[in-house]
């Protein structure tokens, strides 16, 4: 917990943008716990309770980094969801293994959201007169280009062999 913080104590820090990347960090300073403003909590028949944090600052190879209002009775605490800062290895590696997850699923799902795509474009061509209009105008262009790639082909085929004929009359 965040409460046993001393100096000299391991935290790790997470950074979840698109290279999500893990650093070992040693605490410098940390304050005692102190009352956290508005973290009260009540619930009929025990006592009013309020919540308590720490701040810690971390010297993570040659910069520091300070973490505000960790909560005491917490391992692991994330700031807008891009860094994640806990007191032990295992919560780290079940946050990463919980993003890696979510990114296999997403991959997952990729051919099922084409699919859902296509069909899409296909309901919209067919509701809207304008949106088929250009569907059919860039279909037909694409069959134009096929068909110019295939005479192309040929006509680099039949230089060949006209080549080929004029070599063997010499």
């Amino acid at each position: 917990m965040f409460s046993t913080l001393r100096k000299g104590t391991l935290v790790y820090v997470l950074k979840k943008d698109n290279k999500p990347s893990v650093e070992t960090g040693e605490v410098i300073e940390v304050t005692p716990p102190a009352f956290a403003a508005g973290a009260t909590t009540f619930q009929p028949g025990f006592p009013l309770q309020q919540r308590t944090t720490v701040d810690a600052k971390v010297k993570s190879g040659d910069q520091v980094l300070e973490f505000k209002q960790l909560p005491s009775d917490a391992t692991i605490f994330s700031y807008n969801g891009q860094t994640v800062v806990a007191d032990n290895k295992d919560d780290i590696l079940r946050e990463v293994e919980s993003m890696r997850n979510a990114s296999a699923e997403a991959l997952a799902s990729v051919d099922k959201h084409k699919d859902i795509v296509g069909c899409c474009d296909e309901i919209i061509a067919k509701l809207n007169p304008q949106v088929r209009s250009a569907a059919e105008s860039t279909k037909a262009v694409e069959r134009l280009n096929g068909r110019v790639d295939g005479l192309e082909k040929s006509i680099g085929d039949i230089k060949g062999m006209l080549s080929e004929v004029l070599k063997q009359r010499k």
